[in-house]
């Protein structure tokens, strides 16, 4: 969560980074349900659905948010680059689980649909490599941009 509102303080200027701050706040609902998750609080198969949507809006978030970093230079062009690639691949995945799904269905091959979850295995697994990349290259600070004030001031 910190990197998420981090990103969205840099990039102040940017309407859709704000956008997509929010979002990526509201997935960040994963951790939460990965917690419930292993107390046993919450079972597995309530929790199919919510996860699911929660790693496509932080695929989504990463990607928006790099195409925010590449508009207002904030964010290094690999960070940029490997967004972009994670939201391609979201969307290869997609139209390869609706082939998937209409081949199992049609005829009959019930494994078909699963192949095509292998794209988006692939993006999930681009994401730490994009946080990576995120905490290894320097973020510059957009020109709108809020700064923390150092601690012991304050402003009038």
């Amino acid at each position: 969560m910190p990197v998420i509102l981090g990103l969205g303080r840099l990039m102040t200027g940017d309407a859709r980074a704000r956008v997509w701050t929010r979002v990526g706040l509201a997935a960040a609902a994963l951790i939460v349900l990965q917690v419930l998750l292993l107390t046993g609080a919450l079972p597995f198969r309530f929790q199919v659905v919510p996860v699911s949507l929660s790693a496509v809006a932080t695929m989504c978030w990463a990607g928006a948010i790099g195409a925010a970093g590449a508009r207002t230079r904030t964010l290094p062009a690999t960070v940029t680059r490997l967004g972009r690639i994670i939201v391609i691949g979201l969307l290869i995945t997609a139209g390869a689980l609706a082939i998937g799904a209409f081949v199992t269905v049609v005829f009959d091959v019930s494994w078909a649909w699963v192949a095509g979850g292998i794209p988006g295995a692939v993006s999930w697994a681009l994401l730490p490599a994009w946080t990576l990349m995120l905490a290894l290259n320097p973020v510059k600070s957009s020109p709108g941009a809020q700064s923390p004030e150092p601690a012991g001031t304050s402003t009038p």
